[in-house]
Formats: C-alpha cells, structure tokens, sequence
C-alpha cells in the first residue's frame, strides 16, 4: 500500500468518526421526541391567565326604602379582597351600611361571597353575618343574605375602577347600596394597554360660594375621574365636599385642546342630599407629558335656594 493510499483511509477514518460522533447532538436537537415538548411549555405560558387577587375599597349611598344615607355623614362604605379558590372567585368584605333614624338602625358586618365574572361585569351572592344597633341601643346579631352586581374599568395595570351595587337582606331592615370603589390588584394584568385618555384629579382645593345675601363661604375639596370618549368629548364622574353638603357628580363635557392648553364646558346631575344639576368651566396647563395643573369653576343649581359657585384648583394626572 502506497504512502497516498494509507493517508487518504486516514482521511476517510476522521472524516467517519467525526460524523458519528456529531451525530446524537443533531439527533438531540433535531428530535420530534422534544418539539412537542418544548411546543407544549409554550402553550402552557401563553395561556397561563394571573389568579383573582384584589383589594377593593367602596364609598357611596344606602337607603331602607324611607332614608338615604350617604358617605360623610353616616360613614356607607365596604372593604373587599377578592381572591381565587380552586379556581373560583371569592370575597370577603366588611360593610358598614350608615345610621339610619327612620326606624333607627346602624349595621354593619361582615360578608362572605361567590362570584361570577363576564368581561368587565360580575355578580357575587353569599351571606352577611350583622351586627345592628337598634332605636333602644339594644345590639341584634344576625344572619343575612346579600346579592351584588359590579362593573369594572381597568385605569392601570394594578388599578381599577368601580361601580357597585348591594342588595342586603336581613331581619328587620333590607337596604340597598350603589357605590363608586377603587380596586388595587396585586396580580397585575398583562394585557392592559394605556390609552392616555383618562385623567384623575386627586384632591383638588377650592371654595363653595352660596348665592344669597350675608352668606358664608364654604371650604371645598373633592376628586374626579375624566375620560376622552371622542375627540372633543370628555366624561367625568366626581366628588365634591362644600362642607354643608356632599356628593357625587357626573357631566359631558365640550372640549378643545390648544397645544399644552386645554379648555371644557359641561354639564350634568350633582347627587347630594337631592338631585341638583351642575354646569362647569374648566381649563387645564399641561406642565409635563402626564401631568396638568386644572381650574375648574361650577354652578349648582337647586330647587331649595341653596344655589352655590364652586371654584377648585388641582393636579390631574393623565394615563
């Protein structure tokens, strides 16, 4: 055998032995026997939905059929977490429904619920363990029912806002609850889109100026929730404490945005002690991207001559 000839069997004996050690590395990674494996992870994180975990807090008015009782002055609110167990979602709340004088009753209690969700609305059902002082300070223990309905409207990722309805039933005295709440959820939702069409004024301070002769000017403050529905279309739903009154507030505005200048009329309907309509001016300075300083003046217009302008100054905060 010539020199060539033992060198290119050489050649051939590397060349050979190169490929089948290569082998089961391709084999491993070209195997069937793993793609539907690592296919099947992928399923499973993309359809991997963020367990029910949420805290809620609920402000808002109560009546018994012959009283209404609302927020700052009868203290009507409800503290909620919501949770999921065995892949059901549950809650517990304490409630607290007011003092009511006709006849005299001041429940409060704590409530355990089922709930059933569809989008952004759910209803939950369940029981209501109360506690009721009653008009001879004598203190009733009892068990009810009580029957929710909800609606949700995602603000951020971990925040949310709601509109929510209780229907209590119990010996002696049914009620009926409608409240606005915030929910914080600690399960954040992946799929929220900021849509920087939503603004919030915390706390905005001002005045509350009744229109008769000698009267005295009230301290204000309040909050409020404004989303753009169309291009020069605003919606707000708010809060407003003049002192002598309080209560929520919804308008439709007109507005027309100039640069980092934007300016509003509106109006609507002001739930305090009665049904009252307001009409607003408001204008706003963009001072930073998310961020504006808004004035806004109101007109309340009543049917007890308790008319009254109301002139508050605040930041608002856009997302």
């Amino acid at each position: 055998m010539t020199f060539s000839s033992k060198l290119k069997k050489a050649a051939i004996g590397i060349i050979g032995s190169a490929i089948i050690a290569g082998t089961p590395l391709v084999s491993k990674a070209e195997s069937p026997k793993n793609a539907p494996h690592e296919n099947l992870e992928t399923i499973v994180q993309v359809e991997k939905v963020p367990t029910t975990n949420k805290t809620s807090v609920f402000v808002g008015l109560a009546t018994n059929g012959k009283e209404t009782v609302k927020i700052g002055t009868q203290s009507v609110m409800q503290f909620e977490h919501m949770f999921e167990f065995l892949n059901q979602k549950w809650a517990i709340s304490y409630i607290n429904e007011g003092q009511f004088s006709e006849p005299k009753h001041h429940r409060d209690g704590v409530a355990g619920q089922y709930w059933i969700k569809k989008g952004n609305f759910s209803a939950g059902a369940g029981g209501y363990l109360y506690y009721d002082t009653t008009e001879d300070w004598s203190n009733v223990h009892g068990l009810g029912g009580i029957f929710s309905l909800n609606a949700e409207y995602p603000i951020t990722k971990n925040l949310s806002g709601n509109i929510r309805t209780n229907f209590i039933l119990a010996r002696k005295m049914n009620t009926n609850s409608f409240m606005a709440g915030l929910s914080y959820n600690i399960s954040p939702d992946k799929d929220f889109k900021e849509n920087k069409k939503q603004e919030i004024t915390l706390f905005p301070v001002g005045g509350s100026f009744p229109n008769t002769n000698n009267a005295q000017a009230y301290y204000a403050y309040g909050a409020e929730y404004r989303l753009n529905l169309k291009k020069n279309i605003d919606w707000t739903v708010g809060y407003l404490d003049e002192k002598r009154r309080n209560g929520v507030n919804s308008q439709l505005w007109a507005v027309k945005k100039m640069n980092k200048i934007s300016l509003g009329a509106g109006g609507g309907v002001y739930l305090a002690n009665r049904t009252n309509l307001i009409v607003s001016l408001t204008g706003s300075y963009d001072i930073s991207e998310k961020l504006n300083a808004r004035a806004t003046w109101s007109r309340i217009t009543t049917d007890n001559h308790d008319d009254a302008d109301v002139i508050l100054l605040g930041l608002g905060y856009k997302f």
